[in-house]
C-alpha cells in the first residue's frame, strides 16, 4: 500500500507492503525461488566503512549511501544496527529497490501459519536513499538530516523484522513508530552528554570545531524528532498507528500529548544549544585575548601590568556527601495478548510467554538493584542475567559520559548470559549553575513489547 513521501527529508515515514496471494501464487514462488541465487550472489571483499572498521565477509557491496546510514547509526552508539545492516545488506535480506513508497518489511510472498520472521526482507527506496544518502564530493563523515532520517528508518525496519507477517496496521506499527521515536530521543540525551565531554577539553580551535559540530547534530535531530512526530501523527489519523496511546518524551518519561513531546524536546534542545554557542563565544574570545597579548608583549621600559585575579571556574567538584537512589515508575510497551502472556515485571526484571517462532517461549531478564546510596570513589556494580536480551545504561548530561553493557543471548533459550557493569562513582559536578544527576537506564526491547526501568542518583552534600 503506497503513501506519499514524507514532506521532510529526514522524516520516515515507511510500510509494510504485503503481496497478496492469489491465483499466480505458484508462479509467483517458482520465481522467488529461481531469482534467489542472483540476488545472494556476491564476491569477497575486504570493505572499510567509515568508521575504519573492516568488513571481511562474503557480501554485496553495500553502496555508499547505505554506509553513510551505517556510519550515522555507529556514531549515534548503533554499531550493533550498523553492523547487522551492513551484513544483512550483504545477504539479501536488507535490498535496495522500489516498494512503493520509503521502506517495506515482509516476506518475499505472505503465505499464513507458513511464512514467519525468518523470512522477512527490508527493502529500501533506492531513489530516496541515494538521494538523500550520498554523499560525494562533501564530508564523509558527516552527519546530515538524510542520514538521520534513514537511520530511523532502520530502527523502525528492524522492529519489523523481528515481527510474523508485519502489516501497516496499528498491531504491528505501534512497536515500530514506538522504539523509532525512542531511539530518536536517546542520540539528543547522548549527544547532549558528549557536549559535556567536550566543555572539560582544553580551550583550543579543536574544542571549538567539536563543540559546533556537536550543536549542529543535536539540532538535525531535534528537526528530525519534530519531522517524525508530524509523520506518526499523519499515520495515526489515518488508522495504521494506534490513538490514545503513551509515547516515549526526551525526559525519559511518558505522554499521550504529542505536541507535548515535541515542545519538551524542543525546549531542552534549544536551551543547550543556546549554552553551547555561548560557551564558543567565551573560548573564541579568550582564544583571541590570548593571541593578542602574545603579539603585544611590552617593551622592556615599560612596568608590566599585574594580571587581573582569575576567576572561579565552574565547574566546582563537590566529594563530601554521597549519591542517593530515586527510582522513576516502570515503564512497559503494551503487548500483544496473541504474542506475549503472563508477563510479570518487578522493579529488577521481568518474566513472561512469548510466542516464537519454535513455539511459545519463556522469556526472563533481571538485574541486580542498585544501591541506596553510594560515595564518590565507590564502585556501582549491576549484574544483568538473561535468556533472551537486556541492556543497561549509566549516564549524566553533564561530564560523565554514557557507559553501557548488554547481555543478548543468540542461542538456545534455556541458556542463561550474564554480564556485569562496575564504575567509580564520579564526584559532584555542579555546571553553570545546572544540577548534574546520575541515571541508570536498564530496558528488555523486541518488536513484540519492551520494559524500560529508570533509576536516578541525586546528590546529597555532608552538612558542615
Amino acid at each position: 500500500m503506497p503513501q506519499t513521501q514524507p514532506r521532510f527529508s529526514g522524516g520516515m515515514m515507511c510500510n509494510n507492503g504485503r503481496r497478496e496471494i492469489g491465483g499466480a501464487l505458484l508462479l509467483a514462488l517458482v520465481a522467488t525461488i529461481a531469482g534467489w541465487p542472483a540476488a545472494v550472489k556476491a564476491q569477497r571483499e575486504d570493505e572499510t566503512l567509515r568508521s575504519g572498521e573492516k568488513i571481511s565477509t562474503r557480501t554485496l557491496q553495500p553502496p555508499l549511501a547505505l554506509q553513510n546510514v551505517a556510519t550515522t547509526l555507529r556514531t549515534m552508539g548503533r554499531a550493533d544496527l550498523a553492523s547487522r545492516l551492513i551484513r544483512d545488506y550483504g545477504t539479501a535480506k536488507v535490498r535496495l529497490g522500489d516498494p512503493g513508497s520509503r521502506a517495506t518489511t515482509s516476506p518475499p510472498i505472505i503465505v499464513p501459519l507458513v511464512t514467519n520472521r525468518r523470512d522477512n526482507i527490508m527493502t529500501l527506496d533506492k531513489k530516496q536513499l541515494t538521494t538523500q544518502c550520498d554523499t560525494k564530493g562533501t564530508d564523509r563523515n558527516a552527519v546530515t538530516d538524510g542520514t538521520l532520517g534513514w537511520a530511523l528508518t532502520v530502527v523502525h525496519e528492524y522492529v519489523h523484522m523481528e515481527q510474523d507477517n508485519p502489516t501497516q496496521t496499528a498491531r504491528f506499527e505501534n512497536a515500530g513508530w514506538r522504539e523509532a521515536v525512542h531511539e530518536n530521543q536517546s542520540w539528543m540525551r547522548s549527544v547532549m552528554s558528549k557536549v559535556s565531554e567536550a566543555e572539560r577539553m582544553p580551550n583550543s580551535a579543536a574544542k571549538v570545531a567539536r563543540l559546533r559540530e556537536l550543536s549542529r547534530q543535536l539540532e538535525l535531530l531535534r528537526v528530525v524528532h519534530q519531522a517524525t512526530i508530524n509523520d506518526l501523527k499523519e499515520e495515526i489519523a489515518a488508522g495504521h498507528v494506534g490513538a490514545g496511546q503513551e509515547w516515549p518524551t526526551i525526559e525519559a518519561g511518558t505522554s499521550a500529548d504529542l505536541n507535548g513531546v515535541v515542545a519538551s524536546a524542543n525546549t531542552l534542545v534549544a536551551a543547550n544549544i543556546k549554552n553551547t554557542r555561548d560557551t564558543i563565544a567565551r573560548i573564541e574570545r579568550e582564544l583571541a585575548g590570548t593571541a593578542a597579548g602574545a603579539r603585544s608583549k611590552p617593551a622592556p621600559s615599560q612596568k608590566p601590568q599585574p594580571a587581573p585575579p582569575p576567576k572561579a571556574e565552574l565547574p566546582a567538584l563537590q566529594t563530601a556527601g554521597r549519591w542517593v537512589l530515586e527510582t522513576k515508575p516502570i515503564y512497559t510497551r503494551p503487548a500483544d495478548a496473541a504474542t506475549v502472556t503472563g508477563i510479570v515485571t518487578t522493579s529488577t526484571g521481568f518474566r513472561g510467554t512469548v510466542a516464537m517462532n519454535d513455539g511459545p517461549s519463556e522469556l526472563w531478564a533481571t538485574f541486580t538493584p542498585p544501591p541506596s546510596s553510594l560515595k564518590p570513589g565507590e564502585v556501582l556494580t549491576i549484574d544483568l542475567s538473561t535468556n533472551y536480551d537486556i541492556q543497561i545504561d549509566i549516564s549524566t548530561y553533564h561530564g560523565w559520559g554514557i557507559h553501557k553493557k548488554r547481555a543478548l543471548n543468540n542461542g538456545a533459550r534455556s541458556a542463561t548470559v550474564s554480564e556485569r557493569l562496575a564504575l567509580p562513582m564520579p564526584p559532584y559536578e555542579r555546571r553553570n549553575n545546572e544540577t548534574v544527576d546520575i541515571t541508570i537506564d536498564a530496558q528488555v526491547r523486541g518488536g513484540w513489547w519492551m520494559a524500560y526501568w529508570q533509576y536516578v542518583y541525586k546528590w546529597e552534600p555532608t552538612a558542615p
